[in-house]
């Protein structure tokens, strides 16, 4: 069978599909989308919402919409702060090193 369609509604398609590449760009370059290794469509489904949720609250968990890049940035230094405010407390309240690195 011959399929022609307009040249609009090809541009039409193309731009919804262009999000999704993005995403899958985005989710392969940043979010180890390329590495992983499962098998059960269970695993892959849990994978999926996880890169999914992980996307979405890059780019609009901060209370205002941002690049994905950019909440990715923000995510990161957000958790490394945490990580180091849990050391130093740590170090405060007396828990010696070796317990820290234990944990």
């Amino acid at each position: 069978t011959d399929v022609s369609l307009e040249t609009q509604t090809i541009l039409d398609y193309y731009s919804k599909r262009w999000l999704i590449e993005i995403f899958f760009r985005q989710a392969k370059g940043s979010l180890g989308f390329n590495g992983y290794q499962v098998r059960s469509i269970c695993s892959i489904e849990r994978l999926w919402a996880l890169l999914a949720f992980t996307h979405l609250y890059c780019t609009i968990g901060f209370g205002k919409p941002l690049l994905f890049g950019d909440g990715l940035r923000k995510v990161r230094k957000e958790v490394k702060g945490q990580y180091i405010q849990w050391i130093y407390d740590c170090g405060r309240n007396g828990i010696p090193l070796d317990d820290v690195l234990s944990i």
